[in-house]
């Protein structure tokens, strides 16, 4: 499945119920729902919120290969962003003495099993694994 949504935090609610289509048409377990809602709504928030200017919409698309689920975004007009260089978060630290950012990919990495991210032009996209095993 695929979709385009607006750049606006307001297109979440419209993700969620993208998501939701998604899983009652794989008839997937409500278990993996969770991981998938949060790396999808970090990925696509992080998009908006670090390039509001961006022309055209971003690309959504879930599919299922056999005991996996793969959640790519797509932003058409974007600069390039290093995922692999985002810096660790520690989390053991109080959130006082935490440097702020990164939380989110932090998050991502957690709930997925691979995350990659490709760049081409001004096209940039990442891609999360989720095994459904």
């Amino acid at each position: 499945m695929r979709a385009r949504f607006k750049r606006q935090i307001g297109a979440i609610e419209q993700i969620v119920r993208f998501i939701e289509r998604f899983f009652e048409a794989e008839n997937l377990e409500p278990q993996h729902r969770h991981a998938v809602d949060l790396a999808l709504e970090e990925a696509f928030t992080n998009m908006v919120r670090y390039n509001p200017d961006g022309e055209g919409d971003i690309l959504v698309t879930l599919e299922r290969e056999e005991d996996e689920l793969v959640i790519s975004l797509t932003d058409f007009d974007a600069d390039e962003f290093d995922f692999e260089q985002a810096g660790a978060v520690d989390v053991t630290l109080p959130v006082s003495e935490r440097t702020p950012g990164g939380l989110g990919i932090h998050l991502i990495r957690k709930v997925m099993d691979r995350v990659d991210y490709t760049f081409n032009g001004r096209e940039g996209t990442i891609t999360m694994v989720k095994s459904i095993a």
